[in-house]
C-alpha cells in the first residue's frame, strides 16, 4: 500500500481551499499550483479534481433535505396563518361603532352610531391561497401541462428549438 502524502488535517485544510478556489473559477491546474506552494508537498491536478469531486459529494450530503419535514414545517406554518387569517375574517365581520361628542351651548351631546360589517374579502382571498398552497405541497392537483411555444407564445415551437439541459 502506497503511503499517504497528507495527513487528514491537511487533507480537510486542502478541501476548504479547493472549495474556495474553484467557486472562483479556477482551473484544477491554477489550484494545484497555489496548493502546492502553500504545502510541504504538492498536489497534482487530477488530485484537485478528485478532491472537488469530494467536496461536490459532501456539500450534496450535508445539503439534501428530507422532504417529508420540510413539508411538515410548511404545512404547520400554513395552519398557523390560517388561523390568523381566520381570526382576522371574524374580527372584519364584527360591527363597528363610532362615538361622536357635539359640545354646544345648550350641553354636551353623544351620538353613537352601529356600522354593520359583512367582513373584509381579503381574509377569503388569503384563505383560498392557503388552501390552494396546502394541496399544491401535498401533491393533490394534477399536473399542469406546459406546452412549448414560440416566444411570443402565438404558435408551438418546433422540436429542434426545444433545449433540454441535463447535468
Amino acid at each position: 500500500m502506497a503511503k499517504r502524502k497528507r495527513t487528514v488535517g491537511q487533507i480537510e485544510l486542502d478541501l476548504l481551499e479547493i472549495r474556495r478556489w474553484s467557486n472562483q473559477g479556477k482551473s484544477t491546474r491554477a489550484i494545484a499550483k497555489i496548493i502546492s506552494a502553500k504545502r510541504p508537498y504538492t498536489l497534482n491536478h487530477s488530485q484537485i479534481a478528485y478532491d472537488m469531486k469530494k467536496v461536490e459529494e459532501m456539500w450534496r450530503e450535508n445539503t439534501v433535505l428530507d422532504l417529508d419535514v420540510e413539508k411538515g414545517r410548511i404545512l404547520d406554518e400554513l395552519i398557523m396563518f390560517k388561523e390568523q387569517l381566520n381570526n382576522a375574517w371574524e374580527e372584519s365581520k364584527k360591527d363597528s361603532f363610532s362615538k361622536t361628542e357635539i359640545n354646544s351651548p345648550q350641553g354636551r351631546t353623544t351620538t353613537t352610531k352601529t356600522d354593520k360589517q359583512t367582513g373584509d374579502s381579503k381574509y377569503i382571498d388569503g384563505l383560498l391561497k392557503s388552501i390552494d398552497m396546502r394541496l399544491k405541497i401535498l401533491g393533490l392537483y394534477a399536473p399542469q401541462k406546459i406546452a412549448p411555444t414560440t416566444p411570443d407564445g402565438s404558435e408551438s415551437a418546433p422540436p429542434s428549438t426545444i433545449i433540454v439541459y441535463e447535468k
